[in-house]
């Protein structure tokens, strides 16, 4: 007998009924009730922890996470975790070149999702004012550049949790990004 998820069984025992088929479990979303940030001037959406606080710093173009307290605008920005959207498009030569001398950018993997992304671990070899090592994980857009940094290497798995949800959207250049809740 054909089940529906296209496996197939037999009869077993005694009366020779057919055995059942095989239940599926639908997998949660672990990123179901994580807040979105939308940047509707590039076209694009992604998700971010709910239990995070984060804060949009500049024009649009930043924004800060961190698990335990809001993030400052102020000075250089540490966050565990933060992301950029910028119009600016760089080769992927042009962005590696755009850490030295402070930096070595060594890319780690392509990842090939909905949108084809790059992680990048990105070490200090000359006094700079970020972490000595960190990952950036970046995403060429149609009209720009989504950048996730990785300041606190613990929290990898978050950002690429993060990246996983990233989903492109109609662009209308007059809008503001916004962040909330699902």
């Amino acid at each position: 007998m054909l089940c529906p998820d296209g496996t197939s069984v037999g009869r077993v025992g005694p009366n020779c009924e057919f055995a059942p088929c095989p239940t599926t479990t639908a997998t949660p979303d672990p990123t179901a009730n994580w807040q979105t940030y939308t940047n509707t001037t590039l076209g694009f959406q992604v998700k971010y922890p709910d239990t995070w606080f984060s804060q949009n710093c500049g024009p649009g173009e930043a924004v800060l996470l961190n698990p335990q307290l809001k993030p400052p605008c102020e000075g250089e920005p540490t966050e565990p975790i933060q992301f950029f959207s910028s119009t600016e498009k760089k080769t992927e030569e042009e962005f590696i070149q755009g850490w030295l001398p402070e930096y070595v950018a060594t890319p780690q993997q392509t990842i090939e999702t909905s949108i084809k992304h790059t992680k990048y671990l990105l070490e200090q070899v000359q006094p700079a004012p970020l972490p000595q090592k960190f990952i950036v994980i970046r995403i060429p857009l149609t009209k720009g550049t989504f950048t996730i940094y990785v300041n606190d290497l613990q929290y990898e798995s978050v950002a690429n949790q993060i990246a996983s949800t990233l989903k492109v959207i109609e662009a209308t250049p007059s809008a503001s990004p916004t962040s909330s809740p699902l």
